[in-house]
């Protein structure tokens, strides 16, 4: 996690936006975590498309982006990574129509990572420090989020000495990955959707 909001920072610090940040999109290899099937944005751009359950308001709704944006992301993983389950207010949004067809969906508003009875791993005080991080990342507003991944890297840094995360998490991603060339020459790794396109809805276009 905190390796991978380093590497969010270094395309922050360039003015890049991820833009479809989860663990599917996170590849674990040798050198440290590689973030890939990113959509490209510039900061104050709008996103083509979006991942329910894990975009932010803003791109769901066809707003300009920003590092916040990506920030709400990782807000989501904090709470998967800690067995928490979102709950608190839902909001119906009207967006722009989905390549489905779509015009409203879900959204929280202001979430609060709780544990379902039974699922804590780790003592009562560390669940509510892992939980006020993810509930600052996860604000409906932008500016009220965690502004930065510099900051976000110096809190999960802080956490993890004070309060380390116990237990294991199983990941299973779908599909099979690939180096692709673009179009200026450079190589990526990018992940082929013919593989489960039919077993998992892909990120909606907006």
């Amino acid at each position: 996690m905190v390796k991978a909001a380093q590497r969010l920072a270094r395309m922050h610090e360039v003015g890049s936006v991820h833009g479809d940040l989860k663990p599917d999109n996170i590849l674990l290899g040798a050198s440290g975590p590689i973030l890939i099937d990113h959509f490209a944005l510039q900061i104050g751009g709008i996103s083509p498309g979006w991942t329910p359950e894990w975009s932010a308001p803003e791109q769901v709704l066809g707003l300009p982006v920003s590092a916040a944006s990506d920030i709400y992301s990782l807000g989501v993983m904090i709470s998967r990574l800690t067995g928490a389950t979102l709950v608190g207010e839902v909001r119906k949004l009207r967006t722009l129509p989905t390549a489905d067809g779509d015009t409203e969906f879900d959204v929280f508003y202001n979430p609060i990572p709780a544990l379902p009875p039974g699922r804590a791993t780790q003592d009562p005080a560390s669940f509510r420090a892992w939980s006020r991080l993810a509930t600052r990342c996860l604000r409906f507003d932008p500016d009220q989020r965690i502004t930065t991944a510099e900051e976000l890297v110096e809190r999960l840094n802080e956490l993890i000495a004070e309060h380390p995360l116990t237990g294991f998490l199983k990941v299973t991603l779908p599909g099979r990955l690939a180096v692709a060339t673009l179009i200026d020459g450079s190589t990526t790794v990018v992940r082929l959707l013919e593989d489960f396109q039919s077993r998992q809805k892909p990120s909606h276009a907006i």
